[in-house]
């Protein structure tokens, strides 16, 4: 049987995981949603799921209670990240609206953070 401080290291755990997502999930949103997300954020996404789902299965493997929310990914599909092959997305296939790339720019960040 673990310690209750081996319990609470993994509910903190836990709770820094869900936090981590929750950054991601945003991310994603102001970025338009899953069809303009970055590849760093799509696969932040993916790897604080799979955390959150191990730490809740250790967690469950030792009889301590564990809520599911709503974005942990217990329902929602993971996708796997993979690179695509040259035959199905070449560089003349992928079109950017520029427009809306350069309003999302401009109303998330100042002069500064565009610099760097």
């Amino acid at each position: 049987m673990p310690s209750q401080e081996e319990i609470d290291h993994q509910r903190s755990l836990l709770d820094l995981h869900r936090r981590n997502l929750a950054q991601y999930l945003k991310q994603q949103g102001l970025l338009g949603g899953e069809a303009y997300v970055t590849l760093a954020v799509a696969n932040g996404i993916r790897t604080e799921r799979e955390n959150i789902l191990r730490i809740k299965q250790i967690l469950r493997d030792w009889n301590v209670p564990v809520d599911n929310h709503p974005d942990d990914g217990d329902n929602a599909p993971i996708t796997p990240i993979t690179e695509p092959t040259r035959q199905s997305v070449s560089a003349q296939s992928i079109t950017v609206d520029r427009v809306k790339l350069r309003n999302v720019l401009t109303d998330y960040f100042n002069d500064d953070e565009l610099r760097q």
